[in-house]
């Protein structure tokens, strides 16, 4: 049992990984765009710790989203 819940886990991590850098890289991307939510940053006490928190919050929501997505098309997959 564990060693088919160690297999799962490392078939986890690739999805999670990607999803990681796909939420770094969109909240580069709106942070470096000055919409509205950089200028709110700004206006802030800390504006390097506010834009290190919301792209870390992106891409951590990102990560396990994709993560909870892979679980699902792993264990969906195994049933069949």
């Amino acid at each position: 049992m564990r060693t088919k819940t160690r297999a799962l886990a490392v078939k986890l991590v690739g999805p999670a990984a990607i999803g990681a850098g796909m939420g770094g890289a969109l909240a580069l991307s709106l942070l470096l765009r000055q919409l509205d939510l950089y200028r709110m940053m700004l206006d802030g006490s800390a504006p390097d710790a506010t834009g290190m928190v919301v792209e870390a919050s992106l891409a951590c929501i990102f990560a396990i989203a994709a993560g909870v997505s892979a679980l699902v098309w792993t264990l969906s997959g195994d049933q069949a």
